[in-house]
């Protein structure tokens, strides 16, 4: 079996066991990415890396105490700090295959204007693919109760997205989104879209 397959698998179905919110916004957020990922018309190899990365982008989270993650006041700075770790991810770093991967994961909290971490990387520094995840992840986490808020709406999502175009996210990328996102889609014929080894994570997981 491909190791990054295998590892993903794994990595998914922990998520899932441990997390199931988690499990569900990773699997929300990677339906996002890979709308925006058609309407881009990316290449099926950059299409099979957001998808990876999608899928695994909170899996760091992983690794931090529930309670910090679930606190439902304001995290004190050290708070802040140990959860802006999970975009670092060892388990899968130390693996060839996953280099662009990990990449695209770590910087998916990069601000367009610089003002993000882990290294205030600004505009095209940021990986493509990172910037997709950025605009999807936030659309989903504003749609999803927390434990410190409640959920909005979609119309008050997409307003948030479009008030932050140019300074937390791509404006490109974020105009593109917004545009497409009102338009629902069937997230498994998306799923189409990525070659037959990558699909098989999701069903994997969901038995």
């Amino acid at each position: 079996m491909d190791l990054r397959l295998a590892i993903t698998r794994a990595l998914l179905e922990i998520l899932k066991r441990h997390d199931p919110e988690l499990y569900a916004h990773s699997l929300r957020v990677t339906e996002y990415s890979l709308q925006m990922a058609a309407h881009l018309e990316m290449s099926q190899n950059s299409v099979t890396m957001l998808y990876y990365s999608a899928l695994l982008h909170d899996a760091g989270k992983l690794f931090i105490d529930p309670q910090i993650l679930n606190k439902p006041a304001p995290l004190t700075s050290r708070e802040t700090e140990i959860v802006r770790n999970h975009v670092q991810l060892p388990v899968i770093n130390q693996f060839r295959q996953f280099k662009k991967i990990a990449r695209a994961i770590k910087h998916h909290h990069e601000w367009y204007n610089g003002r993000g971490y882990p290294d205030g990387l600004h505009g095209k520094e940021i990986p493509l693919e990172s910037r997709i995840l950025a605009v999807a992840d936030a659309m989903d986490a504003m749609m999803s109760k927390r434990p410190y808020r409640d959920a909005i709406g979609l119309s008050e999502a997409v307003a948030e997205i479009k008030k932050c175009s140019g300074t937390q996210f791509d404006p490109e990328l974020a105009s593109a989104f917004c545009s497409i996102i009102e338009v629902p889609r069937d997230g498994r014929e998306l799923l189409a879209q990525v070659p037959q080894a990558a699909n098989l994570c999701i069903e994997q997981s969901e038995r």
